[in-house]
């Protein structure tokens, strides 16, 4: 089948749904030659089956529906993300949901609703409040902080402020406090040690190898990229609301898989972690959503 034809036809859009598969196989298997806990293999090969279910799940879902529901999900998403400044830390880190020995990181699990609550409102002509929405997302990283996730949900944002309708001023201003966001974030000190299987993943798999290296680094780029390669095919007959949340969250998965080579952040899906794997597979469920 052409490439150009792969993901052009809604029934099709199942195939993208497999696509962060081979990040969790080539992940797991690296962890096995490096002697990780088979608890935690054990752990992430179960979330990567959970999360993969939920993602089909959320593509069937009604599309008026969550539409409806979109702007009141990213206001449940900014309470439960606030959660976190009053849970329990790691040298004053505070970015998890602590559920006894599991914790999961609250913006990898909740701003592709964010985003996709934010699309909504700009397109029901409410800038100001996805302007907040927006600020409060960023406000939220910055307070955690997590220089991260501000950066990939702070492009993304951008790339809904850009393609929604709304005056230069709106434009100007939110991008401009956006950006300043980010940049504080990367300011802010995280004294938190890298796990191996977590933030350094990628060097592992180059340990084992130049050939698990590159299947490293190719599977993780094949995320956002397949979910651009939807954005593409279908860009002509899709409304702009698809556009908007297709590009934003392949520019959101995207960022997310690249930071990790210019700090000690998490790396998602191939790296151990529950919530970049329900996030990403959440990503591509809303697509889904959109498409129908």
């Amino acid at each position: 089948m052409p490439v150009h034809t792969l993901f052009a036809h809604p029934s099709s859009f199942r195939r993208l749904l497999v696509i962060p598969a081979p990040a969790v196989v080539v992940g797991v298997s690296v962890m096995l030659r490096h002697g990780v806990s088979p608890a935690v293999i054990g752990l992430q090969v179960t979330a990567a089956i959970l999360a993969g279910w939920g993602g089909a799940r959320v593509a069937r879902l009604p599309r008026d529906k969550v539409l409806a529901w979109a702007p009141a999900l990213a206001a449940g998403g900014l309470l439960c993300g606030s959660l976190t400044l009053v849970s329990p830390g790691l040298d004053d880190v505070h970015r998890w949901w602590v559920l006894g020995p599991l914790r999961l990181h609250a913006s990898a699990l909740l701003a592709p609703l964010v985003l996709l609550g934010t699309a909504v409102l700009f397109e029901a002509g409410r800038p100001l409040a996805a302007a907040g929405v927006v600020l409060l997302m960023q406000a939220l990283h910055l307070l955690q902080p997590d220089a991260a996730q501000a950066t990939a949900f702070g492009a993304a944002s951008l790339v809904l402020l850009t393609l929604s309708p709304g005056g230069p001023l709106l434009r100007w201003g939110l991008g401009s406090v956006v950006l300043l966001s980010t940049a504080l974030a990367w300011g802010r000190p995280d004294p938190l040690s890298p796990v191996p299987h977590v933030e350094g993943i990628v060097r592992l798999a180059a340990e084992a190898g130049m050939l698990w290296g590159v299947a490293a680094l190719a599977s993780l780029a094949v995320i956002p990229l397949g979910l651009a390669l939807v954005g593409v095919s279908a860009w002509s007959r899709a409304s702009p609301l698809e556009r908007r949340v297709t590009a934003s969250l392949a520019l959101y998965l995207g960022l997310q898989a690249l930071t990790p080579a210019f700090g000690l952040f998490p790396v998602p899906v191939l790296g151990f972690g529950v919530s970049p794997l329900i996030g990403t597979w959440l990503s591509l469920g809303v697509v889904g959503v959109l498409r129908r």
